[in-house]
């Protein structure tokens, strides 16, 4: 753990203590200066590891941390909200994009000619699924992020949207008052044979060159552009699940969330699971690992639960120089 005695003591000060612990996360463990010291593998496994050793003591002895993630996620602005305000904006979506990666995202607007108005972490809807962002965040309704162009609740309001289904993907932007631009990366690397191992983190590193240049380069020089993500991922390397043994996994069939039927009893006395009970909903808290048949459950990379990982995703307010 990168230091103990101040993880202890975030995690045992009064009041909302997310903000301290993200501040952490982004300050020290997720930094800029880790990241453009250390390799790609090393900057991902070393901080992995200290953020597991932090989720452990979360899980175990500080839970009602998942409740103030729980809060902020439904405190969270709409970005409809934003796109009301008049000014021009353009929000970049990466999707699966984590805290882990905004001092990447910060490394790419400097290096570009972009001044940096804010960064700081959001957090996911909930579940920290794509779907349930965009019903929970963009529009009241449940859809996949294809469906996105075309919507008349965007265009209505001289929203341009567009999905961007591979890092090589490219459009000449039109004139919107403002845009919602939505990319399939990094979430569809995570689906590779290739994710189960940290050099896929070398590889997605050189990707997001490639994005940037396709998406965020493009964006007149007039606009303000925040960059941010639906939901983040863990990276379950080797040692990096949790200890704790439980049921959990078993209770959401596997899955790291689950919705429960109005005819079946939510779980109960089952401290690694965060219930919505207005919702009928259960997220697996932590690192602990599910283990689904099939394909999935060779997948090094996981989101749809309550941990840090998957919840605090970036928030990057940039513009031109």
């Amino acid at each position: 753990m990168s230091n103990p005695d101040r993880v202890l003591d975030i995690l045992t000060a009064q009041g909302n203590r997310l903000p301290a612990l993200s501040e952490l996360l982004h300050g020290e463990i997720w930094s800029l200066d880790r990241f453009q010291k250390l390799d790609p593998v090393g900057y991902l496994e070393e901080g992995e590891r200290q953020v597991h050793q932090i989720e452990e003591v979360v899980l175990t002895a500080a839970p009602s941390l998942y409740d103030e993630m729980t809060a902020a996620s439904l405190q969270s602005p709409k970005l409809m909200d934003l796109f009301a305000s008049g000014r021009k904006i353009a929000i970049v979506i990466l999707d699966g994009a984590s805290i882990r990666e905004l001092p990447l995202l910060e490394h790419l607007a400097a290096s570009t000619g972009f001044g940096i108005i804010e960064s700081q972490y959001s957090v996911a809807a909930l579940p920290s699924d794509t779907e349930y962002f965009i019903e929970q965040r963009i529009l009241g309704k449940r859809l996949a992020p294809s469906q996105l162009p075309g919507r008349h609740e965007l265009m209505d309001r001289g929203v341009g949207s567009l999905y961007y289904d591979s890092p090589v993907r490219t459009f000449d932007l039109q004139n919107n008052k403002s845009y919602l631009l939505w990319s399939h990366f990094p979430d569809g690397t995570y689906k590779d044979l290739s994710a189960r191992f940290s050099s896929h983190f070398t590889e997605m590193r050189k990707l997001f060159d490639t994005v940037w240049k396709n998406i965020v380069l493009t964006i007149p020089k007039e606009y303000e552009i925040m960059i941010t993500s639906d939901h983040g991922y863990i990276f379950f390397g080797p040692e990096l699940e949790s200890t704790v043994l439980t049921e959990a996994p078993r209770l959401l069939n596997n899955d790291r969330f689950r919705f429960y039927s109005n005819d079946e009893p939510l779980p109960s006395d089952v401290p690694e699971l965060q219930l919505l009970g207005d919702r009928r909903l259960a997220m697996l808290r932590g690192r602990i690992k599910n283990r689904p048949q099939g394909p999935a459950g060779n997948k090094a990379y996981r989101h749809g639960g309550m941990s840090l990982m998957e919840m605090l995703t970036p928030w990057l307010v940039i513009n031109r120089m």
